[in-house]
């Protein structure tokens, strides 16, 4: 039991120095390493960079949207209010001249009327024409009450006229200034709404590129480390037993780990480089894979023959390529 916690103990280790290396190399190449990977973590970094300031730059616009939003709003609310209020008194107004059309009317004839009864009639006639005192006073009382009705209804009139016309200036004052009032905010709206869609757009423009930026940079460390997707099917069947992907420990649960090696720049593997070659990839490109971009490939063999059993004679570069180390 003790050696297969000791077993379990020391895989694992090995498993955390192979992700710490592996993560050590990618950061090495990002930034000190290859070139391109410099150039595209530079981009990177002024990428997102620009992305924070678009960002923080179009914060207070989105503030302020917000708030002017939340005004129009209230304002439209009060403009609304507004309208049923003008409406309202429009149909006032309309039923009130109606009304005061004939007023009118009432009117010129109370003045025309009050006009001749101050002109026809004086005081002293009506002394001269009353049979007795009764008729007297009973003729100026007459007079004098029809008088009053006439200068009230001439005064009321007036009054209603003047505050008709006063009421049609501060609805047209009204109308005018919603009206302006709801175009300065569209306009103060529009103008926000476009701002922050421009930065949207340039920060989504941006976003993208740091997206594709991104994937290239991952695609060049995967080519760099040699990282492929495979299923079990497709992997040899190691000479080992123990290595075998049915191997049975002889407990439970238990789990393996394979993989076709990372390139250090120190050697091939061999099952990185076979799995490379079925990618479709060079001989050229399999060596730089491994070795680096830095190294110089010579291909100025001497002119060796040497004969393999049950192939013949073949040249030394066509030998050393099929020396055959992988399994069958």
């Amino acid at each position: 039991m003790m050696k297969k916690v000791g077993f379990v103990f020391i895989f694992l280790i090995l498993s955390s120095l192979f992700f710490y290396s592996f993560v050590a190399i990618q950061a090495k190449d990002c930034n000190e390493g290859d070139p391109t990977l410099q150039q595209i973590c530079l981009d990177l970094n002024e990428l997102n960079k620009a992305l924070e300031m678009s960002k923080a730059a179009t914060q207070p616009l989105e503030s302020e949207l917000n708030k002017l939003e939340s005004q129009i709003k209230r304002i439209q609310t009060a403009i609304d209010v507004a309208n049923k209020k003008i409406k309202s008194l429009e149909e006032d107004i309309f039923s009130r001249e109606v009304d005061l059309a004939y007023q009118q009317e009432v009117l010129s004839a109370r003045v025309r009327s009050y006009y001749k009864k101050s002109r026809q009639y004086s005081t002293l006639m009506i002394l001269l024409a009353s049979s007795s005192a009764n008729d007297l006073f009973r003729e100026l009382s007459y007079r004098q009450t029809a008088t009053e009705q006439d200068k009230k209804v001439i005064v009321d009139v007036s009054q209603d006229l003047i505050k008709l016309k006063n009421d049609k200036e501060t609805l047209e004052k009204n109308k005018t200034s919603l009206a302006a009032s709801q175009k300065s905010l569209d306009q103060q709206a529009e103008f926000f709404r476009t701002e922050v869609g421009k930065a949207k757009a340039y920060q989504a423009q941006i976003s993208s590129q740091i997206a594709e930026l991104t994937a290239k940079q991952q695609a060049l460390l995967s080519e760099k480390t040699g990282t492929f997707q495979t299923t079990v099917g497709e992997v040899p069947l190691a000479d080992d037993p123990a290595s075998r992907p049915d191997y049975n420990p002889g407990f439970s649960p238990a789990f393996a780990a394979f993989s076709f090696g990372a390139p250090h720049r120190k050697g091939m593997s061999q099952y990185g480089a076979f799995g490379r070659a079925k990618a479709g990839q060079s001989a050229e490109e399999i060596l730089k894979a491994y070795y680096g971009g830095g190294i110089e490939i010579k291909k100025d063999y001497p002119a060796v023959n040497i004969t393999v059993q049950g192939y013949g004679t073949v040249d030394l570069e066509t030998y050393a390529k099929r020396i055959y180390e992988m399994p069958g």
